[in-house]
């Protein structure tokens, strides 16, 4: 008869618990409406997509295997939501509320422009659009039935995005081509709704 007393009491325990962690989480004033921000910088990283995983952090790349991770995001949050490369806390308000903090930027992309500073082979000079010689992934924010997607696709995905918890919008972008050359350098332009463009040279790259 006891066991059966302690038993009723555990289970009145869990049951007065779990609705006071739900009375607790009801309570929080979590925000129902987007916030907007300001696209301002571009951030570049090479990644070495040669491998079945891609890593960071490196700055000698397989010709056949060159691509970068992009970061488009506003001026004082970047740094705090660049959470996936451990610079920042993306979550720390989560601690009293479960929140997440939908944005929005204000402005649409227009285009993307890559252009190459070294030659790529010999007919892909210094100098060359490459834009079309990209293809992109965007896997955060899409369920895209194939890895890549164009770049036009690329830009429909960005200016669809809420972005959850983070005022950046990230996406990878793969160089088809092998480089014959032993350099490799791009300079990104990107054109915003409201006239302006933000330019960001990729890091320098050794080719293998």
């Amino acid at each position: 008869m006891l066991f059966g007393k302690g038993k009723n009491y555990k289970i009145i325990i869990i049951v007065v618990s779990v609705f006071t962690i739900r009375l607790f989480f009801s309570c929080c004033d979590c925000p129902n409406s987007l916030t907007y921000f300001d696209y301002e910088r571009v951030d570049i990283k090479p990644v070495n997509n040669s491998g079945i995983w891609i890593t960071s952090d490196i700055d000698t790349i397989k010709s056949e295997a060159v691509a970068f991770e992009v970061a488009i995001s506003s001026n004082d949050t970047f740094f705090y939501s660049f959470n996936r490369f451990g610079l920042g806390f993306e979550h720390a308000y989560g601690v009293m509320c479960d929140c997440a903090m939908p944005y929005k930027a204000k402005q649409f992309i227009d285009s993307l422009k890559i252009r190459t500073i070294y030659n790529l082979t010999e007919q892909i000079v210094a100098g060359s659009d490459v834009t079309e010689q990209f293809v992109a992934y965007a896997g955060r924010y899409r369920n895209n039935s194939g890895l890549y997607i164009s770049i036009n696709k690329l830009i429909e995905d960005a200016n669809n995005a809420v972005l959850f918890n983070t005022q950046a919008y990230y996406f990878y972008l793969f160089l088809k081509p092998k480089i014959d050359y032993n350099t490799a350098r791009f300079s990104i332009d990107i054109y915003l709704s409201d006239k302006r463009v933000i330019t960001e040279l990729t890091p320098l790259i050794t080719i293998f």
